[in-house]
């Protein structure tokens, strides 16, 4: 049996993608799995999946060989990155996956596996209709306001709803965040469809145009069931135009995907693949493991008491939406 962790203030993305990695190996190499702190899932309200296909088999936790996923800190660019890890096909039974897993490679037929390991409620499916020209934008705030380097420009937006007006001339522009009131002032001519996560996640999930942010939230509804005739991503993803023409990280490439650079034009696959073997060539010399705690972090951040911390992000949000989540 292969297992992973749930953990406490996981995004959902991020479960989804160690659930459908630890699924697809434990098919393809026929072991039992469980996922462990299941109770911390986020999807309960809209998905189905499985916790184990064994209840019955007695584990000695202590005894778990610990799977990692080879991480490389790109110092450069101040960011963990990731790309296919092709050893775990030698993964051992009785193995906890941990890591990042988010190249489509870790799917064995990713668009069957995708739709056989997660199911959505189909209650809930019909609560979020959008019309055919309706192109939804997924606007990342909240913490990625506190990083320049993450958060996208009002500059990608705009230019994406460019490219897709060009495709569609009729289309019609709505958006769906964690961060109502960044959106609100970032795009304040554009709607924004209120709700919970299980709304974002439907409302995407219905959608024909989509521009995503570089989140791993919106992957799962993109293609669960019949995909979008469109969506468009930042390239080079969590460290959009950085100088060094670096993919962060190379794991974050969807081909079926269209990729926007940062004057607004959407780059030919020929192009992105120099992109990536440059990206690779480079980690490819890498060769110094760390944990992620050992990754410099502000010290005085650390110092401030998590209650009153909680405080001053409420305040400074509230009076700079913009850049404070």
């Amino acid at each position: 049996m292969i297992f992973i962790k749930f953990k406490k203030g996981q995004g959902l993305g991020n479960q989804l993608w160690s659930y459908v990695t630890l699924r697809s190996i434990a098919k393809y190499k026929s072991y039992d799995y469980k996922v462990l702190d299941f109770e911390f899932f986020k999807g309960f309200d809209i998905l189905s999946i499985k916790e184990t296909n064994n209840n019955y088999e007695l584990i000695d936790y202590s005894k778990l060989k610990l799977f990692r996923e080879k991480l490389y800190y790109d110092n450069d660019l101040n960011c963990l990155c990731a790309d296919y890890d092709k050893s775990i096909l030698n993964l051992n039974d009785n193995s906890l996956l941990e890591g990042i897993f988010q190249s489509e490679r870790y799917l064995i037929d990713t668009n069957k596996v995708l739709n056989e390991f997660i199911k959505i409620n189909p209650k809930k499916r019909k609560q979020n209709k959008t019309g055919n020209n309706t192109c939804i934008l997924n606007i990342r705030g909240g913490e990625y306001k506190r990083h320049k380097d993450l958060i996208l420009p009002k500059s990608y937006w705009i230019n994406g709803m460019k490219n897709m007006k060009n495709i569609c001339n009729s289309i019609e522009f709505k958006i769906v965040t964690d961060d109502e009131k960044y959106a609100e002032k970032l795009l304040p001519d554009v709607e924004i469809l209120k709700g919970d996560i299980s709304n974002d996640f439907l409302y995407i999930q219905e959608a024909k145009y989509i521009i995503v942010s570089n989140s791993s939230f919106a992957y799962f509804p993109i293609n669960l069931g019949k995909k979008p005739i469109l969506t468009i991503a930042p390239l080079l993803w969590s460290r959009f135009n950085n100088k060094f023409k670096r993919w962060a990280s190379p794991a974050n490439y969807y081909p079926e995907w269209a990729w926007q650079d940062y004057q607004g034009n959407i780059i030919s696959k020929k192009n992105i693949n120099k992109i990536l073997k440059i990206t690779r060539d480079e980690y490819s010399t890498y060769n110094i493991g760390l944990k992620k705690y050992e990754i410099k972090k502000n010290i005085f951040l650390l110092l401030i008491p998590k209650g009153l911390k909680k405080l001053i992000k409420y305040i400074l949000n509230y009076i700079f939406p913009l850049h404070f989540g």
